[in-house]
C-alpha cells in the first residue's frame, strides 16, 4: 500500500520520505480535528437564496497521494456526503496554500447514483484555492448520499533542500467545519 501512496524512484532518501509521510498522515488521522472549509450547500427551501451548510456530514473520506519525481503531488479525494432531506445543487472545497507552489490541473467527477457535475471552476485567492462544482438541483429524501471525486495536481510540494527530501501535507486538518465519520488514506 505504501508503494501505491508514494511513487519515488532513484532517490536515496525514498524510504525515509515514505516513513515521514506515513508518520505525518497518521498524526493527522490521530488528531482528527475533523473540521474544513469544504462544504455542500443546501437551500433551506426550494427557490430561497438563503444558503445553509447544516443538514449534511461526510460519511466517508478517502484521500490518495502520489509523490512525483519532480516534487509534485497528485491528490485524489473521494468525498461522500450524507444528506438530510432538502434541495442541493453545488459543493466546494477550499484548499489552503501550504507547502506547494500551485495547482496545475484538476477535475471533479460524480460516482454512480450521484448527479452528474455540469459546471465546475477553480479560483485562486490569497489564502486558498477554491474548487467549486454544480449539478442540476435536486430535492432529496433524508439519508441520501452523494459521492464526488476531486483530483488535483500540485507543483513543488516536496522540500528538496539539503540531504533530506520532505513532504508536509495535511490530509485532514483543522480547517474542516463538518464532521467526517470514516477516513481512509
Amino acid at each position: 500500500m505504501l508503494e501505491e501512496l508514494i511513487i519515488l524512484k532513484g532517490r536515496k532518501n525514498r524510504l525515509k520520505l515514505a516513513i515521514v509521510l506515513v508518520f505525518l498522515i497518521s498524526i493527522q488521522l490521530a488528531a482528527l480535528s475533523l473540521m474544513t472549509n469544504n462544504t455542500i450547500a443546501k437551500l433551506a427551501q426550494p427557490g430561497n437564496d438563503d444558503l445553509t451548510t447544516n443538514g449534511y456530514y461526510y460519511s466517508h473520506w478517502n484521500q490518495t497521494i502520489n509523490v512525483g519525481m519532480d516534487g509534485s503531488l497528485l491528490v485524489v479525494e473521494e468525498m461522500t456526503f450524507h444528506l438530510d432531506a432538502g434541495s442541493y445543487g453545488f459543493a466546494f472545497r477550499d484548499l489552503k496554500w501550504r507547502s506547494f507552489h500551485d495547482v496545475v490541473s484538476w477535475s471533479v467527477v460524480s460516482e454512480p447514483g450521484t448527479p452528474s457535475v455540469n459546471y465546475y471552476k477553480m479560483e485562486k485567492e490569497a489564502e486558498a484555492i477554491n474548487f467549486y462544482w454544480e449539478w442540476s438541483r435536486e430535492t432529496v429524501l433524508s439519508d441520501t448520499e452523494y459521492t464526488f471525486i476531486l483530483t488535483y495536481n500540485v507543483s513543488s510540494a516536496m522540500d528538496l533542500r539539503g540531504n533530506r527530501d520532505r513532504v508536509y501535507w495535511n490530509v485532514i486538518g483543522g480547517e474542516f467545519e463538518v464532521a467526517i465519520h470514516d477516513i481512509d488514506t
